[in-house]
């Protein structure tokens, strides 16, 4: 347990969250607060969606093992108008100060309206220890503002509202949030059929979609020449490459030429081109045939040598398709 008395000797190590000034806060100072005098209630109404309390505590706990740690983000509470205090954002702070029996701690108090406190809690809660929030607490947190009539359930007001609770978020995943609001509130106006999709350029397939969002790249060992051409990969002792729709004869020759010359496997994803790109019922339809265009291709060369018909596995392995679509999980090929 950290002791009043040293708290209070390091007060000034503390520092005061610089809080986004779109946020209209009337007032913000720091102070040494007893942990009793703060209410919990808005805290056990958390602004995340999907996490363990307890875990979190735990990260935490193990921060402040070696004393208190100064670059951990002090608890927000809100000074009401009766001069009482209420908890906007500590998620999983007020876990560990049970845990460790703290009776006092340095936290940043408020002033503000409910729009505003409604606000903070969601900015505060934006990032902690490199945990993101998830796309459902940010729709949650969105769709809260609606229905305490803080916003108005537009395109407009959702996208400013995400803006400043999640600044660093890709336009990918922002988009994708503002179509489930869109969803949700469906007297909005719905997001252009067009901007629903993602075009794919080979020479920039690994700047664009590899580099920023595929989860399995670094593990795959998956890598490109920088003009998006196909590569060796030392890490997985195969070549790999990107398929545009159409191009699936030159792909499985070039992939028999290596495992003929080289002895190495092809593996592929593919993507739509953006002309197919009109619905997901187009973009489906494509992916299935661009499927069924492979197994027909490699069917008919094995007519061509039926005597010597090679294991296709070891030659060419198509991984599936990048995610072209909102709806779709943008971490991983579909």
């Amino acid at each position: 347990m950290i002791t009043k008395k040293q708290l209070e000797r390091n007060f000034d190590k503390f520092n005061l969250p610089v809080i986004d000034e779109r946020i209209k806060i009337k007032n913000l100072t720091k102070e040494l607060v007893k942990l009793s005098d703060v209410s919990t209630d808005t805290y056990l109404k958390q602004k995340r969606q999907a996490d363990d309390i307890s875990s979190r505590a735990n990260r935490l706990k193990t921060s402040f093992s070696g004393g208190v740690d100064y670059n951990q983000p002090i608890p927000i509470v809100k000074r009401r108008r009766n001069g009482t205090l209420s908890l906007i954002d500590a998620f999983g702070r007020f876990e560990m100060f049970t845990d460790t029996k703290q009776e006092y701690w340095v936290m940043a108090v408020v002033e503000c309206d409910g729009n505003a406190e409604d606000l903070l809690a969601s900015w505060a809660n934006r990032k902690l220890e490199k945990v993101d929030s998830t796309m459902d607490d940010n729709v949650e947190s969105i769709a809260s503002s609606v229905r305490k009539r803080y916003i108005t359930d537009t395109r407009k007001n959702f996208e400013e509202r995400l803006d400043i609770i999640e600044p660093y978020k890709s336009p990918e995943e922002k988009l994708r949030i503002i179509n489930a609001l869109l969803e949700m509130f469906p007297k909005s106006k719905p997001v252009p059929k067009a901007n629903k999709f993602t075009s794919v350029r080979t020479p920039t397939v690994m700047k664009n979609w590899v580099k920023p969002h595929f989860a399995d790249a670094n593990r795959l060992g998956f890598k490109l020449a920088p003009n998006g051409k196909t590569k060796y990969s030392e890490k997985a002792d195969c070549y790999y490459g990107v398929n545009e729709s159409g191009s699936e004869v030159r792909k499985i020759l070039s992939a028999v030429d290596r495992y003929v010359n080289k002895g190495k496997t092809t593996r592929l994803l593919s993507f739509i081109s953006g002309r197919f790109l009109t619905s997901v019922k187009s973009m489906k339809s494509k992916r299935k045939a661009t499927k069924s265009s492979f197994t027909k291709i490699q069917n008919n060369l094995d007519k061509l040598y039926e005597n010597g018909k090679p294991d296709w596995n070891e030659v060419i392995d198509h991984m599936g398709f990048i995610p072209q679509h909102t709806s779709e999980n943008i971490k991983d090929p579909i």
